[in-house]
């Protein structure tokens, strides 16, 4: 699988963690201020404008040294670091490379974004970045694209730009960087502009020599262009990309990819009304994003779980796995849990309460779920159905005017209703006098 840790949150413990860590991990060069590097502890830090003639090493673990404690002081000696002229001396083109990489990191911490952006730039406009190891270099832009997700979007954006742009990448960080910037757009509902570069990137990865990495990549574009269309309720397109996807072998996905392939196959089966299929696949798709934590997408899936256990006719009840449990309580579940008891018992107006107050909240919802409401739509014409069927069976005779009050459907689409049914052999004793309005039950 490609490297595509980039899509997953990390936890506020993993955050301050990476926003502050050392450079150990990173660097190979241990660095870090420890009790092994004796920096010279009087070194002059409140006058630092003659920061050239005083040695780069020892003043940039001074400066990590006290960055906890006095951030912008720390600051402030980083960034005279980052500005020393190196000479093509290497080691210390390194240490102003580290500086910069550190001031960062505090100014991230103090939420100052756009300087970030602006000191970001630095490193391809006064860096002599190809005195720099070329592995170091790009595990360095990795961790930096990686850790600071929580920066606003456009900047995202601006900075993976700037690398793909003005650094010489390698094939593998290419594609990585175009896959972190396709999921940034997709954030931003840039869907057109996505599906306007996704022929480019299929052509370019079409042509990699990459072999070992090749087909995940292109699955992993899959998937992004499989959550547009799921977006955008466009059906065709999504079993266009789904069946694309189906020629990719030989890998094994993760968690993320295998979600978003079974809900896009569950939606596709519920569409084609094949509905055993449908909620086989939307568990398997819960059971992957509940691997992954995503909290949303697990509810959302679950919505759908029991709209096609609703629809489907079979009894099995997904809902006593260990996996769906838990969920049981959510508030929002509970409500469609309802809707389902409501439809199985048959109660007319409990259930047509219920569905008008879901159909209205989820009309509300900012990103509405197209897919989800037309579901709903098939769920209550079901209902009407079984409600009618059920309905009728104590009755001789019956007028169409009576039962067009109670289930608020026109007389037409009443008799409609009816001679389909008799069509289908699901109402053998019924006669429908088209003439008097009455429908006769021998």
């Amino acid at each position: 699988m490609s490297d595509n840790n980039e899509d997953f949150m990390m936890s506020e413990e993993e955050i301050s963690d990476f926003e502050f860590e050392d450079d150990e991990a990173d660097d190979n060069d241990n660095d870090g201020y420890n009790s092994d590097h004796n920096p010279d502890d009087n070194a002059d830090f409140e006058s630092v404008d003659n920061i050239e003639e005083q040695n780069a090493e020892a003043l940039y673990y001074k400066a990590k040294h006290i960055k906890q404690e006095d951030p912008e002081k720390s600051l402030t000696i980083f960034e005279k670091i980052s500005q020393l002229h190196s000479n093509n001396n290497g080691e210390v083109e390194e240490y102003r490379f580290k500086a910069l990489k550190q001031s960062l990191k505090i100014i991230y911490k103090l939420n100052d974004f756009d300087r970030f952006s602006l000191l970001f730039d630095r490193f391809f406009q006064d860096f002599h970045l190809q005195l720099l190891n070329k592995s170091y270099l790009e595990q360095s832009f990795n961790k930096i694209i990686d850790g600071y997700f929580s920066l606003p979007p456009d900047i995202q954006l601006a900075l993976i730009e700037s690398l793909i742009t003005k650094y010489k990448c390698n094939e593998k960080l290419r594609i990585k960087l175009l896959i972190k910037k396709m999921n940034v757009m997709f954030e931003l509902n840039e869907f057109d502009k996505i599906l306007e570069q996704l022929s480019e990137i299929y052509n370019e990865l079409e042509n990699s020599t990459d072999n070992l990495n090749k087909n995940s990549d292109i699955l992993e574009f899959y998937t992004l262009e499989l959550q547009i269309y799921l977006k955008l309720n466009k059906l065709q397109e999504l079993k266009e990309v789904y069946d694309k996807s189906l020629s990719i072998k030989s890998i094994i996905p993760h968690s993320k990819i295998n979600a978003i392939l079974k809900e896009s196959s569950g939606i596709l089966y519920l569409s084609e009304e094949s509905y055993d299929e449908a909620t086989e696949e939307f568990f398997e798709s819960f059971k992957n994003y509940d691997e992954i934590g995503d909290n949303d997408k697990r509810i959302k899936i679950l919505k759908y779980l029991i709209l096609g256990s609703i629809l489907n006719s079979n009894n099995i009840n997904k809902f006593e796995s260990q996996e769906v449990q838990f969920f049981l309580k959510n508030q929002e579940i509970l409500k469609y849990l309802n809707l389902l008891r409501a439809f199985d018992s048959l109660k007319f107006f409990d259930f047509e309460s219920q569905f008008n107050d879901l159909v209205k909240n989820e009309s509300l919802v900012a990103n509405k779920d197209l897919f989800l409401l037309n579901i709903m739509d098939k769920i209550f014409k079901k209902f009407k159905l079984k409600f009618l069927i059920h309905f009728i069976k104590p009755y001789k005779k019956l007028s169409l005017t009576k039962l067009s009050n109670i289930l608020k459907v026109s007389v037409d689409e009443l008799e409609s209703i009816f001679l389909n049914l008799k069509h289908n052999n699901q109402l053998k004793n019924i006669k429908l006098d088209l003439i008097s309005g009455i429908l006769y039950n021998e």
